[in-house]
């Protein structure tokens, strides 16, 4: 490891492929995860099949959310 990096976060996202369905994060401090969040965001339109097959993402997860 670069003795640099010390403490950093690394993110992921899904998407519908235009809109972001999925936000993660995770903090990382010498080695060790001290930190996670996920979210699930509505894109506000239908999610097609390969996409839900692709992420496990369906759009019942996303309908109650923002």
């Amino acid at each position: 490891m670069d003795p640099k990096l010390h403490d950093y976060t690394v993110f992921d996202l899904e998407t519908t492929g235009k809109k972001i369905i999925q936000i993660g994060a995770l903090k990382v401090r010498d080695d060790q995860t001290v930190a996670k969040f996920s979210t699930y965001v509505n894109p506000l339109e239908k999610i097609n099949d390969y996409v839900s097959h692709l992420t496990g993402i369906s759009i019942t997860k996303l309908m109650p959310l923002p």
